[in-house]
């Protein structure tokens, strides 16, 4: 990714170094301008108090934003930014257990993306692909190498099962191709529910990674589908994408039809090893699908 200048509003010294390496993790060279509060942030953001004059050519692009913050927190400065001025990433330790903190990030008009601490490398780069990755290309090798897909094995015998992704989100189908890829499955690509219903009912997958949360018509209506149209003569696996991780999430996931559920972001190995379980037999820690 081209160097951007990056704003981070951090007030715990141990979380700023966390988000310092992983942006050295992920071979991201910028510009990083650290806040320790939300008044020192919006005054640099706005050039005022002890930023009055401040070079214009360093305007941060994106904001690494605590939402628990001394002084004026997160959802404040949120609040004071201009809309469209800049992309913010916002992230808190607390952010899980915040009641209403979506709705609240869902108010304003900036263009947001939560992430949770503890911060994961491969979660930051993804959330970076996300923000910019439409404007630019990044190297595969790079991808690859974020995600730790070096040395990872792929016995021969995947070659033969063919894994459906059905994602409409851009970024998050190629991550995800790469990552099959690596593992040697044979990859199919769909970009929206409807579609993955159709390679389904033609017969064309063995497997299916199903996201969520889509337009139109979203992952838990799309297996009820599938579910209704095989009936009992034939059951497809179908492994649920979500951003939650939560037990009730998981039991939605159970009763809409998925046959197991991984939380996104999803790691490379722990990709590999609930797919692999799948294809050799259903595991034992699995309940039988409600239909």
């Amino acid at each position: 990714m081209k160097e951007r200048v990056i704003l981070l509003v951090e007030d715990n010294a141990d979380d700023e170094a966390l988000t310092m390496r992983a942006l050295s993790k992920n071979n991201i060279t910028n510009k990083i301008v650290i806040a320790r509060d939300g008044v020192e942030a919006l005054e640099y953001l706005f050039g005022t108090g002890m930023y009055a004059g401040r070079d214009t050519s360093m305007q941060p692009e994106l904001i690494l934003l605590d939402l628990k913050l001394p002084k004026v927190d997160g959802f404040e400065v949120l609040k004071e930014l201009r809309a469209d001025e800049v992309r913010i990433t916002t992230g808190s330790s607390f952010v899980q257990r915040a009641a209403g903190y979506r709705e609240r990030l869902r108010s304003g008009r900036q263009q947001l993306h939560p992430i949770t601490k503890p911060l994961r490398p491969s979660h930051l780069f993804s959330c970076l692909l996300e923000l910019f990755g439409s404007s630019e290309r990044v190297p595969v090798e790079k991808v690859a190498a974020a995600l730790g897909a070096i040395g990872v094995e792929h016995p021969e015998w995947r070659k033969a099962v063919r894994v459906l992704l059905v994602d409409d989100n851009l970024v998050n189908r190629t991550i995800g191709a790469k990552q099959l890829s690596a593992l040697g499955y044979a990859v199919k690509i769909a970009d929206c529910a409807r579609q993955g219903l159709q390679v389904v009912s033609s017969g064309g997958c063995d497997i299916v990674l199903m996201d969520c949360e889509m337009p139109e018509m979203d992952g838990y209506q799309a297996v009820a589908e599938i579910r209704r149209s095989e009936g009992s003569a034939r059951h497809t696996v179908v492994i649920a994408l979500t951003a939650h991780a939560t037990a009730d999430d998981r039991a939605r996931c159970i009763d809409a039809g998925m046959d197991d559920y991984l939380s996104k972001p999803v790691k490379l190995q722990t990709l590999a090893v609930m797919l692999d379980t799948w294809v050799r037999g259903k595991p034992d820690h699995i309940a039988t699908p409600q239909r």
